[in-house]
């Protein structure tokens, strides 16, 4: 891929971004929408924009809504960026990133299990020893 190409895709980013972020006056588009990733093919005609949008609720409508106004924005991003022509967009969801999230979330929770088990086995008590901090705060008084 040649510099122009990816100086053009990283200024299509940029400039759907802000176009985004001023805001658009669709109903279906609501949340906050980041966009994660521009490509752009390689005769100029058509770019993909992939978008992450929060809450997840709200990402069908918003994708939806923003596929309704690719014109709209293509014409907005033709001035921001000063160009003759601009490829023709189109909006897809990022998943990537629920799914780095989701991996993470996963890697933690193992990593927690383990630290469990690895206590419970250092405290000679085997594997039905109870989690840290699950003991009584203050035992009963022997009066």
């Amino acid at each position: 891929m040649s510099y122009r190409h990816q100086q053009l895709e990283s200024s299509m980013k940029r400039a759907i971004g802000e176009v985004l972020a001023a805001g658009l006056n669709d109903p279906r588009i609501r949340g906050m929408i980041s966009v994660t990733e521009v490509k752009v093919s390689p005769d100029r005609r058509d770019a993909v924009v992939k978008v992450s949008v929060m809450p997840e609720e709200a990402q069908r409508r918003s994708v939806s809504g923003l596929r309704h106004a690719a014109r709209h924005v293509q014409a907005l991003v033709g001035k921001e960026l000063h160009t003759r022509s601009v490829p023709h967009l189109d909006f897809r969801l990022d998943e990537s990133l629920k799914t780095q999230a989701r991996m993470l979330r996963e890697i933690n929770e193992v990593m927690e299990e383990d630290e469990v088990r690895r206590g419970a086995s250092e405290g000679g008590e085997g594997p039905a020893a109870e989690p840290p901090g699950s003991e009584e705060p203050n035992p009963p008084s022997q009066e």
